[in-house]
C-alpha cells in the first residue's frame, strides 16, 4: 500500500511534470494558434480599451470578436489583471491567406501572420497573450490536483487511482496543448472539476458550508462557459441525496438513501439554485434584454451560421464522423484542427481507452473493488451530461462542434473513470504504463508534431503589401508571396523576388538520384496581351524550408500600359505546372499576381489644336482636344492634377443643333490600356477617341465628361475660372480644320 507521503510525492511530480511540459507548449505554439484563441483575445481586449462588454452583432463583419457570446467570467478575470498593459489593436496578429483547414495539408499550419515581437520578451499585444496564456496553465494545475482528489474519493482505499487519474489528464497532449492557450476551455475545466468534487462532498455529508461553496462554483461556472449549466441538475441531485436525519459524520454506506424532504433540505437546495442566479443571474438578464434569449443563441448562429451551421440533418454518417473526429481530437489535434499524429499513435489510445471501459464494465459487473459508488456514480453522470449536452449541440452544428475540447468539462471525471477501469483490469502497473506512455506522447509531440509544423526561428510573414498567391505546385513547391516593383520603364529592368515554402522534398527520378529539374518563370504582360519580357531560374528545396529567388525582367520597348506579372513553375518538359489554391481550387497558370505600370520612355507632352483649362472633379484637367476628319477621331489630352484610385472612363458626345447626341465614344483612355488609377501626378495622357459624324451634320458640339463606369456617376467640372457647369459636362464647338 503506497502511503501518503510517497502519494504526495507522486502528485508533486505529476504537477512539476505537466507545468513544464504547459510552458513548453505555450512558447512552442505561436500565439493564436489554437481553436478561436485569437477571437477570445479580441473579447478580453474589447474589455480592456472600451471599459465595455462586447454585443454580438447578427452580422459576421460587424462583430469586434466573435466570441461575444460567451459569458465574461476569464475575460473580466484577465482584463482586472492585465489592464495596466498597454497594447495596441494594430499590433493583432494578421490571418494567413494561405492557411487551409484541411488537416492532410502538406502546408504549413499556421493561420495567423507571425512577427518577432511574439518571442519573449515580449510587449503589449503580446505580453498580454502570453499572459493569459500561463494563467490558464495554473489552472490546469489545479485542475490535476483536483482529478488526484476526485481520484481519491472513487477509491478512497488506495492513492494510486488518484494519482493515475492526475497523470492521465496531465499527459493529455491534446488537454496540455489546450491548457497552454488562452481559451474559456481551460478555467471552466477547472470548474467542472471543482464543482463534481463538491457534488460529492455534498452528497455524503450534507454540509452547509460544502453546499454554499458548491452554489458559489456554479454560479462561477455559468459566468465562464454555458457547457457548465449541464452540471445544474447533478448539483440539485446531490443535496437531495444527502439522508438529512443522520449524523454529520462522514458515512460508510454509499447505498443511495433519501429519508429526508423537511426544511433544512430546502435551505440548501435553496443555496445551489438562487446563489449561481445570484452570481450569474445579471449576464443572463443582460442577454435576454439584449437578444430576446439568455443564451443568446439565434444571434450567434446568425452571425456564425454561414461557418458552424448545420446544413443536413444529424444522421448516422454524422455520429460517426463525431465520435472519429472527437475522440482524436480529445487525444491529439493540433492547431487550428489541422495538426495530427499519425494514425498508429491514435490506434495505441483507443487501445488504452478500450481496456479502460471494459475494466469498468466488468467492475460494475462484479463489484470486485472497494470503490465509493456514490462518487462513482456523480462522475459518471457529470461525464454523461456533459456528452448529452454536446450531442445536442452536434445536432445544429457541423464538424466545427465535435471537437474534443467541447468536453474538458468533464476532462477530471473522464480521467478518473478512465484510471478506475486500468484499475480494474490491473492494480499494480497498467495505470502507470499507460500514464507513462501518455508523457513519452506529450514530450515527442513538441519536436515531432509541434515545431515541424510552426517551424522556427521565425514563421515566415511576407511583408504587409505584398500579393499573397498561395499557389501549391504538383511539385511540391508553395509559392507564398511576390515581391515586385509597380512601375518600370522601357529599358529598366523589373526585378522579381518569389517567396515559397516546401510542401515536400524536390522531386527525385525514380532510376538515379537526381533531383527532376524544377524551374520558376516570371513574364510581363503588356498591352493587348503581348508578353513584355519573361524570365525563368532553376530552384530547389526540401521539405519545411523557405526559399526564395529573384528574376531579373529587363523590359524591352513597349506601349505605356497597366500590366501584369505573371508566375509559374515549368516543368523538364517546358510545360506550365498544375497548381492550387490553399483551399484546393485549380488555378489558371501562369498566374497573374500584380499589377506594374509600363510607363512612358519619356514623359508625354502634347500641344493640342484647341487648348482649354476646365478641371474634372479635382482630379483631372482637360488641356484641349485635336479633330482628325480623315479619321474622325477626337484626340483628347488629359493631365492628372491628383492621386487617383479609381479607373474612370471619359466620353465625347456629338451634340447636332437640338442638342440630340448624334455620335459618341465613351471608354477608358487608351481603350482601357492605361487606366486613370496609374497615372502619375502631372502626367498628361493622350485619350484618343473614334467618332462618326453623319454626312449632314453641321455645326457641331461637343460635350466632355468623366464618369465611374459603375455608378454612372459624372464628375464635377469646373472652368478655370471656377464656374461650375451643368450636367458636369464641358461643352465646347467641333473644330473641324
Amino acid at each position: 500500500m503506497m502511503s501518503d507521503r510517497d502519494s504526495r510525492r507522486w502528485l508533486w511530480l505529476i504537477m512539476g511534470l505537466y507545468f513544464a511540459l504547459a510552458l513548453v507548449y505555450s512558447v512552442a505554439v505561436p500565439l493564436a494558434e489554437t481553436p478561436d484563441e485569437s477571437e477570445h483575445f479580441r473579447y478580453l481586449q474589447h474589455i480592456v480599451l472600451t471599459g465595455q462588454l462586447p454585443v454580438m452583432q447578427p452580422v459576421y463583419a460587424d462583430n469586434d470578436t466573435l466570441e461575444a457570446h460567451q459569458p465574461p467570467g476569464l475575460y473580466l478575470l484577465g482584463a482586472a489583471l492585465t489592464g495596466w498593459i498597454a497594447q495596441d489593436p494594430a499590433d493583432n496578429l494578421p490571418p494567413n491567406s494561405c492557411f487551409s483547414f484541411d488537416p492532410d495539408d502538406d502546408g504549413r499550419q499556421h493561420a495567423y501572420l507571425h512577427r518577432p515581437e511574439e518571442w519573449p520578451p515580449q510587449r503589449g499585444v503580446y505580453q498580454v497573450f502570453q499572459f493569459m496564456r500561463w494563467l490558464d496553465v495554473l489552472f490546469g494545475l489545479g485542475t490535476v490536483w483536483l482529478a488526484y482528489q476526485l481520484g481519491r474519493q472513487v477509491v478512497p482505499g488506495d492513492r494510486r487511482v488518484g494519482l493515475w487519474a492526475a497523470a492521465l489528464l496531465a499527459f493529455n497532449p491534446q488537454w496540455i496543448h489546450i491548457t497552454a492557450s488562452l481559451n474559456n476551455d481551460v478555467p471552466t475545466t477547472f470548474l467542472g472539476a471543482a464543482i463534481i468534487t463538491l457534488c460529492i462532498r455534498v452528497a455524503q455529508r450534507g454540509r452547509v458550508g460544502d453546499t454554499a461553496v458548491l452554489g458559489l462554483l456554479l454560479g462561477l461556472g455559468f459566468l465562464t462557459k454555458f457547457a457548465l449549466l449541464a452540471f445544474w441538475p447533478l448539483a440539485v441531485l446531490s443535496v437531495i441525496r444527502y439522508p438529512l436525519s443522520v449524523s454529520r459524520e462522514p458515512i460508510t454506506d454509499y447505498r443511495l438513501r433519501i429519508t429526508d424532504y423537511g426544511l433544512p433540505l430546502l435551505y440548501q437546495l435553496l443555496l445551489v439554485t438562487m446563489l449561481p442566479l445570484l452570481v450569474a443571474g445579471w449576464w443572463y438578464w443582460r442577454n435576454f434584454r439584449l437578444y430576446g434569449d439568455p443564451l443568446m443563441w439565434d444571434v450567434t448562429l446568425a452571425a456564425k451560421g454561414a461557418i458552424i451551421a448545420r446544413t443536413t440533418p444529424f444522421g448516422l454518417a454524422d455520429l460517426g464522423e463525431l465520435l472519429a473526429m472527437h475522440f482524436q481530437s480529445y487525444w491529439l489535434w493540433f492547431g487550428w484542427l489541422t495538426v495530427k499524429a499519425p494514425g498508429w499513435v491514435y490506434g495505441l489510445i483507443l487501445v488504452a481507452v478500450v481496456t479502460a471501459v471494459t475494466g469498468l464494465i466488468y467492475l460494475l459487473w462484479r463489484r470486485h473493488l472497494p470503490v465509493n459508488w456514490v462518487a462513482l456514480a456523480i462522475c459518471a453522470v457529470g461525464v454523461a451530461a456533459i456528452y448529452a449536452s454536446l450531442l445536442q449541440y452536434a445536432q445544429t452544428i457541423n464538424w466545427t462542434g465535435y471537437q474534443g475540447r467541447l468536453a474538458f468539462a468533464a476532462a477530471a471525471p473522464i480521467a478518473v473513470l478512465l484510471a478506475l477501469g486500468l484499475y480494474s483490469v490491473n492494480r499494480r502497473w497498467l495505470g502507470t504504463a499507460v500514464a507513462a506512455a501518455l508523457f513519452a506522447l506529450a514530450v515527442l509531440a513538441v519536436p515531432l508534431i509541434i515545431l515541424p509544423a510552426f517551424p522556427r526561428p521565425h514563421i515566415y510573414q511576407p511583408p504587409a503589401d505584398l500579393a499573397r498567391t498561395c499557389m501549391r505546385f504538383a511539385g511540391g513547391l508553395q509559392v507564398e508571396a511576390v515581391e515586385t516593383a509597380t512601375v518600370v520603364k522601357p529599358g529598366d529592368w523589373l526585378p522579381v523576388t518569389i517567396y515559397g515554402y516546401g510542401l515536400r522534398d524536390t522531386p527525385r527520378r525514380e532510376l538515379a538520384d537526381t533531383a527532376v529539374p524544377q524551374t520558376v518563370a516570371a513574364r510581363l504582360i503588356g498591352r493587348d496581351g503581348q508578353v513584355v519580357v519573361q524570365a525563368d531560374a532553376p530552384l530547389s528545396w526540401s521539405q519545411g524550408e523557405i526559399v526564395s529567388t529573384t528574376l531579373s525582367l529587363p523590359v524591352a520597348l513597349a506601349l505605356p500600359a497597366r500590366g501584369v506579372l505573371e508566375v509559374g513553375m515549368v516543368d523538364e518538359t517546358g510545360q506550365w505546372q498544375a497548381a492550387t489554391s490553399a483551399t484546393g481550387r485549380v488555378l489558371a497558370i501562369p498566374l497573374g499576381v500584380q499589377t506594374v505600370k509600363i510607363a512612358p520612355a519619356r514623359p508625354f507632352s502634347a500641344e493640342p489644336e484647341v487648348v482649354t483649362a476646365v478641371n474634372f472633379g479635382d482630379l483631372l484637367q482637360l488641356a484641349g482636344y485635336d479633330y482628325d476628319a480623315t479619321s474622325q477621331i477626337v484626340t483628347l489630352y488629359w493631365q492628372a492634377i491628383a492621386p487617383m484610385t479609381a479607373d474612370f472612363t471619359t466620353f465625347v458626345h456629338v451634340l447636332d443643333e437640338n442638342d440630340q447626341i448624334i455620335a459618341q465614344a465613351d471608354g477608358q483612355p487608351q481603350q482601357g490600356a492605361y487606366p486613370t488609377s496609374i497615372w502619375d501626378v502631372g502626367e498628361m495622357v493622350a485619350d484618343a477617341k473614334p467618332i462618326t459624324l453623319p454626312a449632314d451634320s453641321g455645326s457641331v458640339r461637343l460635350a466632355i465628361g468623366v464618369y465611374l463606369l459603375a455608378t454612372g456617376e459624372r464628375l464635377a467640372v469646373h472652368t478655370a475660372e471656377g464656374l461650375a457647369l451643368s450636367d458636369n459636362r464641358f461643352i465646347l464647338p467641333l473644330r473641324r480644320e
